[in-house]
This record gives structure tokens, sequence and C-alpha cells, in this order.
């Protein structure tokens, strides 16, 4: 449909266009996508549209190996999905992380597919959940959120980074902005 289309062109601006660039809204992106945090917000919440940011993360069983094997498969590229679940108090509890293509032109910077980041979106809304939050991987670290990445980055989302870790493998830290503008904060991890 045209609006479907509408949709997806809406989308595939904000993913690919850097933020330098104009880019739509957070309000125009989210009525894009028609549930980006449908379902997130607490009945306490003072300001209609405000979503409280998570002190934690909650992973799925077999999570942690799921992205590091994810991560070793594209390295040298940064590989990239979304987290899909819903906010439980002030956990984010991951029912399911999904892969989506990296459409990066270049192997230090990642851009989600808009049609994985669509299809993932439409899933996660079947299943009574919604994108939660967001993964990708730094082959050569560090183990915190790029420039970049913080330019890019949705307010009240996770943001879990996947990241070499001597002797281990692979190493993790996820971050949240509470709002835009506002510093990153490192969110704990549990599984």
């Amino acid at each position: 449909t045209d609006e479907s289309k509408s949709n997806f062109n809406t989308l595939l601006t904000y993913f690919v266009i850097p933020r330098q660039a104009p880019r739509p809204s957070l309000p125009v992106v989210r009525g894009a996508l028609g549930r980006a945090r449908r379902g997130l917000l607490r009945a306490d919440d003072r300001a209609p549209g405000v979503t409280p940011a998570p002190r934690a993360v909650r992973l799925p069983p077999g999570a942690f190996e799921e992205l590091a094997a994810h991560a070793a498969r594209e390295a040298p590229r940064e590989c990239c999905g979304v987290l899909v679940g819903a906010l439980d108090g002030d956990r984010v509890r991951v029912e399911e992380v999904r892969a989506c293509r990296n459409r990066a032109a270049t192997h230090d910077l990642y851009e989600l597919d808009p049609e994985d980041f669509v299809a993932a979106d439409a899933a996660a809304e079947a299943r009574g959940f919604a994108v939660v939050g967001f993964y990708h991987s730094h082959p050569r670290g560090p183990e915190r959120l790029s420039q970049v990445d913080r330019a890019r980055a949705w307010p009240a989302y996770v943001y879990l980074l996947i990241f070499p870790e001597a002797g281990s493998g692979s190493g993790f830290s996820a971050w949240v902005q509470a709002r835009e503008g506002a510093d990153f904060t490192p969110v704990l991890i549990e599984s």
C-alpha cells in the first residue's frame, strides 16, 4: 500500500542518512512504525509520551552465545539486530534477539536494513511484544558506544554492544539514554 511504502521510506531515511542531514523527528519515525513503544509506558508516567529508561536488561537463555556467534560470523564487519521484548518494571525483558543485515558501506559502522527492522517489528507485535532495543558489535572494541552510535540512538531503547574480550571471546555492555540530549548510562545485563 501507499502507507506501507511511505513508512518504509521514513525508516530508510532514518537508518541510512547520518544525523547531520535532516532526519524525521522521533515522533514521526515512531508514528511511521506505528507501535515502536506500544505497551511500554508506565501508568505513573507524568507526561504523555515519556518512557522511563530501564536500569537492567534480562536476556533469554542462549542469547549470549547467539549474539557472540553472530558477531563472529560478521567480523570484521559490525553485526547488528534488534531486541524484542517488553518493559517489566525497571527492566527490559528480552524475549528474542533478531539478527538484521548491516547495510553500512564500511566495516566499522552499522545501519540496520529497514526491511529486516520492519519484519522484526511486525513479528514482535504479532507475539504481543515490541522492539525494545538494538544490538551491534565492535569487532575491534571499544566496549562503549561510539560517537556515531550515540548520535543515531533513540532515547529509552537499550543498546547492547558485543566486543572482543581477552581470554573469554566476547564481552557485552548495554547502554541507555533517558531522553534525547542526555548522557548514556550503563544498563545491568542479566541472564
